[in-house]
């Protein structure tokens, strides 16, 4: 059986023990033949990753259910036993010179689970998962993503720029959200061209640029999803605690 390992998950981006699958076939190949002196026809692909001293793994997160897929590439020069061996151990192990992840190609990053609009997840996830296919695409992902979040709030009006407007002159925004907010307003394409739809246009936009709208969303999720329903949970504890230690002491 294939060992299982621990990690952060690329999906969830939390620390779990990964469930692991059965090894592919040129695994088991090249653990039992060299001790069955067989001679077994591999498919191709199993083929061309025994020629190549690799293997493939696959397994996936507890919490989410991301897959995962990795190509494992031991020492060439290592005995066939050597090699299955070392292609059995974990991704984190020495012995395993290189591991190159094959899926997913980059880190999926998703919103805090605070956050439960599903059009809101989606769009801030999509954005992360092409940025380095398309940053246009990316940018336009994530500013539909802002709007919709300051909406959810309270800070809908006819622009995202006077959107963003408002969310930077609320009280309840801390001065480091307020100062990138006034940021990306006067800076950032966003506010190039403050039209009615301007939120979903497809506009190019630099590397920094893209970087600060992401850096804004990850801050306006801490401070209007994530401490509030915190807070809550820390409230309402307390006001369970000290109504059961007044029933407790009343007569």
């Amino acid at each position: 059986m294939p060992q299982a390992h621990t990690g952060e998950c690329p999906y969830c981006h939390r620390g779990v023990q990964f469930i692991p699958h059965v090894p592919d076939r040129s695994y088991i190949l090249a653990l039992s033949a060299p001790v069955a002196n067989a001679i077994v026809p591999p498919d191709s692909t199993s083929g061309v990753l025994m020629s190549r001293h690799q293997t493939l793994r696959s397994y996936h997160c507890p919490l989410c259910n991301g897959f995962v897929l990795d190509l494992l590439t031991p020492d060439p020069k290592a005995n066939p036993i050597m090699q299955a061996v070392m292609l059995s151990l974990p991704a984190q192990d020495p012995m395993v010179p290189t591991v190159q992840r094959l899926m997913p190609r980059h880190t999926i990053k998703q919103p805090p689970p605070e956050v439960t609009s599903p059009e809101l997840r989606r769009d801030y996830t999509e954005a992360h998962a092409v940025r380095e296919i398309s940053r246009r695409g990316a940018a336009a992902l994530a500013r539909r993503a802002l709007q919709n979040a300051l909406r959810d709030k309270g800070f809908k009006r006819d622009t995202l720029y006077l959107e963003i407007e408002g969310a930077a002159e609320s009280n309840d925004a801390p001065s480091s959200l307020r100062e990138k907010l006034h940021f990306l307003r006067d800076r950032g394409n966003v506010g190039a061209h403050p039209m009615r739809d301007h939120a979903g246009e497809i506009a190019d936009v630099e590397e920094d640029e893209l970087d600060m709208l992401f850096e804004v969303l990850d801050e306006l999720f801490d401070v209007f999803y994530v401490r509030p329903a915190r807070h809550k949970v820390v409230m309402d504890k307390q006001k369970a605690s000290a109504e059961l230690k007044k029933k407790k002491g009343a007569p």
